[in-house]
């Protein structure tokens, strides 16, 4: 077994997820026996309102990452395995802060799901925060009531409090009993992080090789070079603290790969537009 770690080095739209799915559709057709996972995946609801008839129809908590990541594999692996922690945001309601901008409190997570493994089975926990449901416009907030009805087994009522225990790593057992599932039952393994954090969850640590991803680029970071930058940097607050540049200062890249521009970017990139990049990873896997 091999993993890859891709990461961001934007924190928003670096065009992670259209890569990973892009190279692990690329792969497969290859004859490889590779898989994406996303251990910790939100979604914006007002962003993404689709997202409301996925939950509802599916009475899962999902992500529009999952689902396509899901889709690049063939449907492999499902959503609440390849993705085991899944996150929703709505926006703030601004008439309750007198219309000011407050920094940092543009959204806040309203719904959301952690996955357990075990065995031949998927425990999964769904939960809403009654604390948000208060500060976001009442429409929105009657639309995530309505979801969270829908979804099974029905969610917990939790606080900020909990929130944050599932944004700051708390659940990382419940992450790493999905993430062994998978390692031990693929070829290739495609760990994809979420914003720019450096490390998503202890086991991508192994990955043979890291790649960031830039708009319309590339690069290309030895994995164990990356675990070592990783271990002189880790303190108190955690992997979760560690943002790419922060890594990305101690190991530089070994390598470039350009990216044509995407005029539609749901179709991903094509073999050919991959394909030095593919080689090179396969040459570093058969080593």
């Amino acid at each position: 077994m091999t993993s890859i770690l891709v990461v961001g080095f934007h924190e928003l739209d670096a065009g992670k997820t259209i890569f990973t799915g892009s190279l692990v559709s690329i792969l497969r057709k290859q004859g490889y026996d590779s898989v994406a996972v996303k251990p910790l995946a939100g979604v914006n609801l007002w962003e993404s309102p689709w997202i409301i008839d996925e939950i509802k129809s599916r009475k899962l908590v999902v992500s529009g990452d999952a689902i396509k990541l899901n889709k690049a594999m063939d449907n492999a692996i499902p959503p609440e395995i390849l993705n085991p922690v899944t996150v929703v945001y709505a926006p703030a309601d601004p008439s309750q802060s007198n219309w000011r901008l407050v920094s940092g409190r543009e959204d806040y997570v309203v719904l959301g799901r952690v996955s357990r493994c075990g065995g031949e089975r998927v425990e999964t926990l769904h939960f809403v925060n009654v604390e948000a449901l208060d500060r976001i416009p009442a429409g929105v907030a009657a639309s995530v009531v309505d979801a969270a009805g829908k979804v099974r087994p029905f969610p917990i009522r939790v606080s900020d409090e909990f929130v944050d225990r599932v944004l700051t790593g708390s659940f990382v057992g419940e992450v790493e009993s999905c993430m062994s599932k998978v390692l031990a039952g693929h070829d290739i393994v495609v760990f994809e992080s979420n914003s720019d954090v450096a490390v998503p969850t202890p086991s991508s640590l192994g990955s043979e090789m890291v790649l960031v991803v830039g708009r319309g680029v590339v690069g290309v970071v030895d994995g164990e070079r990356w675990a070592k930058a990783v271990e002189v940097l880790v303190g108190s607050g955690g992997l979760r603290s560690l943002r790419v540049q922060d890594v990305l200062n101690l190991t530089g890249v070994r390598r470039v790969h350009y990216l044509p521009f995407l005029s539609e970017p749901l179709e991903g990139y094509r073999e050919h537009d991959l394909e030095n990049l593919i080689s090179y990873i396969l040459s570093r896997i058969k080593k």
